[in-house]
């Protein structure tokens, strides 16, 4: 009987472990696409009406490519 309650028990605790390193993979995409759209912010609010053409379209290809 206690062999049968320890298999469960090991069974049930790397059952919870297990979803830990998708959480932390998901976590860090998160992070990476919050540091990607900080920096397009700033970047979109130093573009002015007197930025060259090249300036809005590489931010607007950087916008276009952002993943999440």
């Amino acid at each position: 009987m206690k062999k049968v309650f320890f298999v469960v028990f090991t069974c049930a605790i790397l059952a919870s472990c297990s979803g830990y390193k998708c959480k932390k993979e998901a976590k860090d995409g998160y992070a990476a696409a919050s540091e990607q759209l900080n920096g397009l912010a700033s970047r979109m609010e130093s573009l002015s009406p007197k930025s060259s053409v090249s300036d809005i379209l590489d931010a607007k290809r950087a916008a276009e490519a952002l993943s999440y």
